[in-house]
Parts: C-alpha cells; structure tokens; sequence
C-alpha cells in the first residue's frame, strides 16, 4: 500500500501533463516543419540561381557562399551587365515571398509538398530560367523535384491532421443522398 500511496500522485501529474506535453511536441513539430520549408526554398533557389550564372558566364561559378536569400542580395559579380543584375535581384526578392507560403492554413505534408512544387511551374521562375537551353531547364527541374523529394522525407508528419479534418472542407465528401430514409 505504501508504495501505491507514492506512484499515485506521480500518476497523476503525469496524467494531466500530458496534453501540454503533446502540445509542445506539436509546435516544436510546426516550428521544424517551417524551418525544413524555408531552408528547402533557399537551397532551390541557390540552385536555380547557381545554374542560371554559371551557364550565362563561362568563366566565372556562382558563390558557395550565396545559400541564403540575405547574401544573394548583396553580390554584384555581373561583369558590368546591369539587366542580368536586375534579374537576379528581382528573383532574389521573389524567392524570399515563397517562404511566407507555408505556414498558414494547413501545415500537412501534402501541403508541404504542394508549396514546394509550385515554385517550379511560378511564372517567375519560368522567366528567370529562360535563359538556359531546354535539356539544362529540364536537368535543372528534375534534380530541384528530386531535392523537393528528399525535404518531403524529412517532413515531421506527427501533427498532419486526420482525414476527417481534411474532408471537412467538403471537397472529398460525396453529395448527400436527400431521398434517402
């Protein structure tokens, strides 16, 4: 009986800590899950950005050192060519409006994923690539889907919502049937 009277309250605050305990887990979840997208969007758009220069300059390789969108925007390496300077620029300031794409409504891997993808058929990124012949545009895409499939690996699925939340929208739920019983 002693030892019942020493567990018991242990019980119990375990018991009752559990739900902010889950919850914490679920925003740590949240916070990873929108970390993991923004370092996914920087590195898709170091690549695209590091192939777009190293094919228009012949001589010359994009920094390693340009991984985010704060470095991108202080290079200036253009050889005197002021139009592709603006380009890079501009897609620069683009590319750091994808990350506020995540995060607000649904944080589920389909969503995720969703996120990813439509930054490479974005009319942006389409004209930024322009440049480069049609097997590199499609090298290029095929290996930035191949990264997005490697970040969707990393993806913490412990607070996808459950499917009845994610037909509540009514998208998936058939009509009901009004002359039934």
């Amino acid at each position: 009986m002693p030892r019942l009277r020493l567990f018991l309250p242990l019980f119990l605050v375990l018991w009752l800590a559990t739900p902010y305990l889950l919850r914490a887990q679920t925003e740590s979840a949240a916070a990873a899950n929108k970390r993991l997208f923004d370092r996914t969007v920087d590195e898709l758009n170091f690549r695209t950005m590091e192939t777009v220069y190293d094919k228009s300059f012949t001589r010359r390789k994009f920094p390693v050192s340009l991984r985010t969108a704060k470095a991108r925007k202080d290079f200036n390496d253009f050889d005197g060519r002021a139009d592709l300077q603006k380009l890079f620029q501009n897609y620069n300031g683009v590319s750091e409006r994808y990350k506020n794409r995540f995060g607000r409504g649904r944080t589920d891997l389909t969503e995720f994923e969703k996120q990813l993808r439509s930054i490479l058929v974005d009319k942006n990124f389409e004209f930024f690539v322009r440049v480069l012949p049609r097997d590199e545009r499609v090298s290029l895409i095929r290996g930035l889907e191949r990264f997005i499939q490697q970040s969707a690996a990393q993806f913490n699925a412990s607070e996808d919502a459950a499917p009845d939340e994610l037909a509540a929208d009514g998208a998936a739920v058939p009509p009901a049937d009004v002359d039934a019983p």
